[in-house]
């Protein structure tokens, strides 16, 4: 195996986090002993012990850690936050050489890290799988570089371009292997949003009730306050209008930026959007989406006042899946 392969093998281990680590980025890490692999360690949860961690503690007692390359898909921390520096174990530990694939945009590491194991005579070598590395943590760099959530919108439309709504209530169109992917990806997203439009249509539960893992907050846009939210109910609302609702979170410019930057203050690392036409196309034409999942069932829907049209939006999938009779178009920026 070579450098590319061994980095590669630290990012396939690193994505088994994906959706447990929080506000912290996919992190994986591989020791290597002449020629192979020895040792191997990710990112688990938020809070828990970071790659390299889990590495060290696996690594057979016999070995010296001078003889033992590291590889670690993002830049080792360099700053106390729920664990102490991975830096600074890697340095202390005596390894040699580290292979990173990229720096941290967390302006806490950003090349601090690389600093404190040259400093100390680490041989370190950067930009391996850089750009995999980067773009499987994408959600973390969007945050950390513009402090606001990722957004990924998903939508079902019928093959003729309608999205469902009969006298106003909603008409499902996707089958059922297409409901169970929909509640994977609510597992893996701390926060849902809605307008208040398929709010009022859908009654939607917005919930994992499909699959194991925890359902996500939820929120509704609403400028005007019209919807109806009964007491009890869990959930948060973006309005313009001032009321007397503790759910209801005003903003004064309300804007699709706006919105993805509270929810980023709140602590909301990335939303699943699942709006209608008129709320997709604002997010996509205000350059906030990040990630598309367009479900398009065989479905024909006839022409009528009551259906709505999909959203226009022009792109390219860079993936397309079948979830049985449907088909799933993905896309990432």
């Amino acid at each position: 195996m070579n450098h590319a392969e061994f980095m590669r093998r630290a990012l396939e281990i690193a994505q088994k986090g994906d959706g447990l680590t929080g506000s912290n980025p996919l992190v994986g890490c591989v020791m290597v002993h002449e020629g192979a692999i020895v040792s191997e360690g990710y990112h688990h949860e938020f809070g828990g012990p970071h790659a390299e961690v889990e590495a060290v503690r696996r690594l057979p007692h016999h070995l010296d850690a001078r003889d033992i390359t590291v590889y670690v898909t993002l830049e080792p921390c360099a700053h106390f936050g729920k664990t102490p520096p991975c830096a600074e174990l890697l340095r202390d530990r005596g390894f040699k050489k580290v292979v990173v694939a990229t720096l941290d945009p967390n302006p806490l590491v950003a090349g601090k890290g690389i600093r404190i194991l040259q400093e100390a005579g680490v041989e370190v070598e950067l930009g391996v799988l850089k750009e995999e590395a980067q773009r499987q943590n994408r959600r973390f760099w969007v945050n950390q570089t513009e402090k606001r959530a990722y957004l990924l919108a998903k939508w079902a439309e019928s093959v003729n371009g309608w999205m469902g709504v009969n006298q106003g209530k909603s008409v499902a169109i996707s089958g059922s292997e297409a409901k169970p992917f929909v509640h994977q990806l609510r597992a893996k997203y701390p926060a849902i949003m809605v307008g208040v439009q398929t709010w009022e249509n859908d009654r939607p539960q917005l919930n994992t009730r499909l699959v194991e893992g925890p359902s996500p907050a939820i929120w509704v846009i609403d400028p005007q306050f019209r919807g109806h939210y009964p007491e009890g109910k869990d959930l948060q609302i973006f309005t313009k209008k001032k009321v007397e609702d503790a759910r209801a979170v005003v903003l004064e410019d309300f804007s699709p930026r706006a919105m993805l930057e509270e929810l980023w203050e709140r602590k909301f690392t990335s939303v699943l959007l699942e709006g209608g036409k008129r709320t997709l196309e604002q997010f996509w034409e205000a350059g906030m989406v990040d990630e598309i999942a367009q479900i398009i069932s065989p479905l024909a829907l006839s022409v009528g006042a009551d259906h709505v049209a999909a959203p226009t939006i022009d792109f390219t999938p860079s993936e397309v899946h079948y979830l049985g009779a449907d088909t799933l178009k993905c896309w990432k920026r």
